[in-house]
């Protein structure tokens, strides 16, 4: 059977992952190892309440390197390749192999929307300049890139999709904060009356302030740092020549 996808613990930058492969496939397969191979009764037991989650957690990375030591594969990281799921599918039972069959991955590319209310989605636009919000610790001359948007006092300000607020910071005109998205990439949205609590959540689509007035013209100002996601810092700059958001995760998520 082909990988459908690689699957990583909380460890590893690109995860934990999560997925019905994870619950139906993986979690059910380590759970009935004890019948096939010796790892102890106690290997992998179902957890309380007897129904498995759909997250790639801790105890899921130790139970497969132990897997992985038992048929060779190296380096044991935890993590689901080709190999390793070459050795699970010798173990799993006809329901997890069927699941696993007709699973299909789900899209990497995160579903963003509009950060103003009526506005284009942001995968469809292209960020235009440093943002100050975003220092890049690898290059403390550089920033990450943004967006400045909206144009109207007051317009509504919206989460381009789920996230948790974790920082307050201050935008010099009005408030401002952090935010990390459920795709790990994290936010700064500035140029705001009042910004949401550290804390609070919001799903995509959701109301997270209103536009303030600005002195070089109303505005929210969002800046992305991506590097959680991709590895690296998104392209920013004026005109058509710059791909859009969309368009580089695309590149970089194929």
């Amino acid at each position: 059977m082909n990988l459908k996808r690689p699957l990583y613990g909380p460890q590893h930058p690109l995860g934990p992952s999560s997925g019905r492969d994870v619950k139906d496939f993986v979690k059910r397969t380590l759970h009935r190892l004890p019948a096939i191979i010796p790892v102890g009764a106690d290997f992998f037991p179902l957890p309380p309440g007897g129904v498995f989650d759909d997250v790639y957690n801790d105890k899921v990375v130790k139970a497969v390197k132990i897997v992985q030591r038992y048929n060779d594969i190296k380096p044991e990281t935890g993590n689901t390749g080709q190999e390793t799921l070459d050795a699970l599918w010798i173990y799993a039972d006809a329901y997890s192999r069927w699941v696993y069959r007709i699973w299909s991955a789900p899209s990497p590319i995160p579903k963003l929307g509009p950060v103003v209310d009526g506005g284009k989605a942001m995968l469809d636009l292209r960020l235009t300049h440093p943002s100050s919000g975003f220092p890049n610790p690898e290059h403390p001359d550089s920033y990450f890139p943004a967006i400045d948007a909206g144009w109207i006092v007051g317009l509504d300000v919206l989460a381009v999709e789920d996230m948790v607020v974790t920082e307050a910071s201050s935008a010099n005109v009005g408030d401002a904060f952090y935010a990390m998205g459920v795709s790990k990439i994290e936010y700064w949205y500035g140029h705001i009356i009042v910004a949401p609590g550290v804390g609070k959540i919001f799903r995509r689509g959701d109301k997270v302030g209103d536009i303030i007035v600005h002195p070089n013209g109303a505005h929210v100002h969002m800046g992305m740092n991506a590097r959680r996601l991709i590895g690296h810092d998104l392209t920013y700059g004026y005109g058509l020549g710059v791909p859009t958001v969309g368009a580089q995760l695309r590149e970089a998520l194929s």
